[in-house]
């Protein structure tokens, strides 16, 4: 101890530091205990994160075979020049497939022969092909990044209407008997226009995108107060299936979907990313991650007592991720597994796998 005394030689010395009581230690202490406290929130954090995001995808990948309704009765390649961004159905049993660079249309018949092509002035971000039961009855609507053209079957543009925003990025599109809906990713909104192209309304209700676009589907099998029919609508962020009038009404109580673990819901980032209406009023939806098509039952489906029910599965990633050798594509851009599903009159569906270009189809 350092003597008090003024008188004593030792009073300026300069009391001897011990190891611990350095500069040095003094800051190596403190990034010593973040440290620890660091890598002890990080370890916690990563056994939640694997919990509920990683060992979701290793269990559900096998599918209770009970739940599986459908089987794969064809498949087939088409042989697209270019990376397939978009897919759509004309008709009864022909294939349309967006590619976009060069940008073109596509079709293919039930074998994956090509019958024409169409090129375009940009890539087709989305495509819908009118039906007699819907406005536009035999045109094909096609999202560019500023404008919804629309072609004849034959491939003459007859008319372009004007998107309502630059940042807008249509990624699907619906035709119903009135209108004609489109989601904008870019904005978290669904436009509406009439039939001479007018947009006469946008709504949007907390639509949450990360890495998955807007999609929907429209089903004229409505329960009331929507008497014509329903929009459903994706909201990827939140794993979740809104529901709304034409007239842009949110109908909370007929939505369903929230990410979960339990195969009636929705795991990993941003699911669903598709949707399609059946005929008797079951939505069907496509997911990424774990490769998964299932139908729910919903409120317009006749003898079905809850909106939201897992009806069945389609198909689950044991199959759906199975591509033969022998159909000889090389993926493009290899990556993540996305598909796009519509139902065919005759009661089939045919699945659209967009890194090989396969189609497949499923009947019940």
């Amino acid at each position: 101890m350092m003597s008090t005394n003024p008188n004593d030689p030792n009073h300026n010395r300069e009391r001897e530091k011990v190891p611990w009581e350095s500069p040095v230690t003094g800051l190596i202490l403190p990034l010593l205990v973040g440290f620890l406290a660091f890598a002890g929130t990080f370890f916690v954090y990563q056994m939640e994160y694997d919990r509920w995001n990683w060992r979701p995808k290793t269990d559900l990948r096998h599918i209770p075979p009970e739940w599986i309704t459908y089987r794969q009765t064809s498949l087939f390649a088409c042989p697209v020049e270019g990376q397939p961004i978009s897919f759509a159905l004309q008709g009864e049993s022909t294939f349309v497939i967006g590619v976009a660079s060069p940008p073109s249309l596509s079709f293919y018949d039930e074998s994956g022969t090509l019958l024409r092509k169409i090129a375009l002035p940009e890539e087709p971000r989305a495509i819908i092909c009118g039906t007699q039961e819907t406005i536009l009855t035999d045109k094909i609507v096609v999202a560019h990044s500023k404008t919804l053209a629309i072609y004849h079957a034959e491939g003459d543009c007859v008319a372009l209407w004007q998107l309502p925003d630059e940042q807008s990025n249509i990624r699907s599109l619906v035709l119903t008997p009135n209108y004609l809906f489109a989601a904008d990713t870019g904005k978290r909104c669904v436009h509406r226009f009439d039939e001479s192209g007018k947009l006469d309304l946008t709504f949007s209700r907390d639509l949450v995108v990360y890495a998955s676009p807007i999609t929907m589907t429209f089903s004229p099998s409505a329960v009331p107060p929507a008497a014509d029919g329903l929009l459903y609508i994706v909201n990827p962020g939140k794993h979740r299936i809104e529901v709304f009038t034409q007239e842009g009404i949110h109908q909370p109580e007929l939505g369903w979907g929230e990410p979960s673990g339990s195969l009636s819901d929705f795991v990993g980032c941003c699911n669903p990313i598709y949707l399609a209406a059946l005929a008797d009023g079951r939505i069907l939806t496509v997911e990424k991650a774990i490769s998964r098509i299932k139908i729910f039952r919903t409120g317009g489906t006749a003898g079905m007592e809850r909106t939201g029910a897992l009806d069945c599965v389609v198909a689950g990633p044991s199959i759906l991720e199975d591509v033969p050798a022998k159909l000889g594509r090389t993926p493009a851009e290899p990556g993540g597994r996305y598909f796009a599903a519509v139902p065919l009159p005759n009661g089939n569906i045919a699945v659209f796998d967009y890194e090989y270009a396969v189609v497949r189809i499923f009947s019940p």
